[in-house]
């Protein structure tokens, strides 16, 4: 049970922290095509 709760922690952050990540790139960082490609995945996920 602990195991299970920490691993839900772990994958919740896992996310906020790459939701944030993406769009902090995508506000501040210049748009290439390489960096759109990059941060794709995230942004199809979510």
């Amino acid at each position: 049970m602990k195991k299970i709760e920490l691993f839900m922690d772990f994958a919740t952050m896992k996310l906020v922290i790459s939701t944030m990540i993406s769009a902090w790139t995508v506000t501040t960082a210049p748009r290439t095509p390489l960096q759109n490609n990059h941060h794709r995945p995230a942004s199809v996920s979510r």
